[in-house]
């Protein structure tokens, strides 16, 4: 992933320095935090509306 916006760069850097980790981790813990709280379909069950039990597309 590459992070554009200079404002979004700078976040993710504060972030990884108040947890003093890398800023990939300290990205990694928060969207892992966030995918925790959000309610929601996982990406397998999204998957799993488009095809039947037999694995063929639906």
């Amino acid at each position: 992933m590459n992070i554009k916006d200079p404002e979004v760069h700078a976040m993710a850097r504060e972030l990884a320095a108040r947890h003093g980790t890398t800023v990939t981790d300290a990205v990694r813990r928060a969207l892992a935090a966030e995918l925790e709280r959000s309610p929601g379909p996982s990406a397998l069950k999204l998957q799993d509306a488009f095809y039947d039990d037999d694995g063929l597309p639906v």
